[in-house]
């Protein structure tokens, strides 16, 4: 009698177990399936984190989380959005050494953490203490560090399960990929922006020197002085008046300069 009754609570309990991974995994499908167009749509970053970090802490039942970006110029996590923690910095920050970012690159799937791993992971030089967390999970694409998820406490402080980790390490998979294509389209940005600076830059010197040129010419003439500046601003306001954008008005300049003097002006 006792046997049938271990062989039936053996068999209940397998069932049970097998009923619940079934559930957690269709969860983790349908989080796959919202998150998605999510990761897709036109929408501010900072929305999309929120929906991201929102999906991977229903995935693993974490009631704390942060979505942590990767820079490496200096090494640093920031946090992009943050949710259940009461005292979280915003923006929070964790200046990272060599080994950490060795470490966490390193990582194959999420991490547990505890008093002995600490240090292995995270500075404590930031604004954030890193025992606020439990369980890191790192964000890589193309085998490179993008970001970092970090999970604080579980209802009644459970900890984190192999199935809660193994739905992290799915969802976070996709997140990798949106979080390295956001870094990526700040960095082109970022070097338009630049380039454009640069190009305007050159243009003012341009002009600098055929003023300075038209300058030098007009000297050698008392009773043209001045004339050159003149005529190539004077052609520069007719054009803007015309309404030609900026390039044009500087073509124009130059051929004022340049035409005063009795040159003809160079290709530009």
């Amino acid at each position: 009698m006792l046997r049938s009754f271990c062989s039936g609570f053996r068999t209940h309990f397998v069932v049970t177990v097998q009923t619940n991974n079934f559930r957690r995994l269709l969860r983790t499908v349908e989080a796959l399936s919202e998150l998605g167009p999510e990761l897709t749509a036109e929408r501010e970053f900072s929305e999309t984190s929120r929906l991201m970090l929102s999906a991977i802490m229903e995935a693993a039942g974490a009631r704390e989380g942060t979505l942590f970006l990767f820079s490496d110029k200096p090494a640093m996590l920031t946090s992009s959005t943050s949710q259940g923690f009461a005292l979280m910095p915003d923006p929070a920050f964790i200046p990272l050494l060599p080994k950490h970012v060795h470490a966490l690159t390193a990582a194959r799937g999420p991490i547990v953490l505890n008093g002995s791993t600490y240090s292995v992971f995270l500075s404590s030089n930031g604004n954030v203490a890193p025992e606020l967390f439990k369980c890191l999970a790192p964000l890589k694409a193309a085998g490179r560090l993008a970001g970092v998820v970090a999970l604080g406490r579980r209802p009644g402080d459970a900890l984190y399960e192999d199935d809660e980790l193994a739905a992290m390490e799915l969802l976070c998979s996709y997140v990798a990929l949106a979080v390295q294509n956001h870094a990526l389209t700040q960095t082109i940005a970022q070097r338009v922006s630049e380039n454009l600076r640069l190009m305007a830059s050159l243009h003012g010197f341009y002009d600098n020197a055929l003023e300075a040129f038209a300058t030098a010419i007009d000297v050698k003439h008392v009773n043209i002085h001045g004339h050159s500046l003149r005529v190539g601003r004077y052609a520069s306001a007719i054009g803007e008046a015309l309404g030609m954008d900026a390039s044009e008005l500087a073509a124009l300049r130059s051929a004022g300069y340049w035409e005063s003097s009795g040159r003809s002006p160079p290709v530009r």
